[in-house]
């Protein structure tokens, strides 16, 4: 009898999640998975792509995969949105995990240079993938925003995660030495704590 009572709220629970969430087709889910494919290559590229092919091997190869990779991100969401019938919320979330977690290689990667464990391009103590700390404060910068989504998340877990994630990157920028990229990210947190607040309130 007890059994019998669990397996009857497993298959209520499972109705329940149903109804309540839109539930992707083999064909909706395609495009998915070379949407999130895509974009990993874009974001990743974008802040890790280097080529002793280039006079600029740090940024020249960064730009070339931008301008070839951000065209196709772009129709996959003009695809997704339009063709396929499905919301925007599907590929927030996957967005949102991306880009905070190659800013967390990216910050890990900055603080290891300061800890000389990898080389440093030029006089700086801390470049990241780039050829100054401008652009390495600058793409962390950036991702900042993106961790508000799991800032404000009810799972506590997700939330202090993202915390502790974003205390290293501002460790990052605080270590590089740009004053740009500190003005930068106390800017996005003023604003994300204002907003919180608002939520709050």
């Amino acid at each position: 009898m007890i059994k019998f009572m669990k397996i009857n709220n497993i298959v209520k629970f499972k109705q329940q999640f149903i109804d309540n969430h839109e539930v992707m087709s083999t064909k909706q889910l395609y495009p998915v998975i070379l949407f999130i494919i895509s974009f990993t290559i874009l974001c990743g590229g974008c802040l890790f792509l280097t080529s002793s092919a280039f006079v600029n091997e740090q940024n020249t190869p960064k730009w070339f995969c931008f301008v070839f990779c951000a065209p196709i991100v772009w129709l996959l969401i003009y695809w997704f949105l339009h063709k396929q019938d499905l919301s925007f919320d599907k590929i927030v979330f996957p967005c949102c995990l991306i880009i905070t977690c190659l800013c967390l290689i990216q910050s890990s990667y900055g603080i290891a240079q300061y800890c000389n464990f990898f080389p440093v391009k030029g006089n700086f103590r801390v470049t990241g993938s780039f050829d100054n700390p401008a652009g390495f404060a600058a793409c962390l910068c950036a991702g900042a925003p993106f961790f508000l989504y799991f800032i404000i998340n009810k799972n506590p877990y997700k939330k202090w995660l993202a915390i502790i994630a974003l205390i290293i990157i501002g460790l990052a920028v605080f270590l590089s030495g740009s004053r740009a990229g500190m003005l930068s990210l106390a800017v996005v947190c003023i604003f994300g704590l204002f907003h919180l607040f608002i939520k709050v309130v």
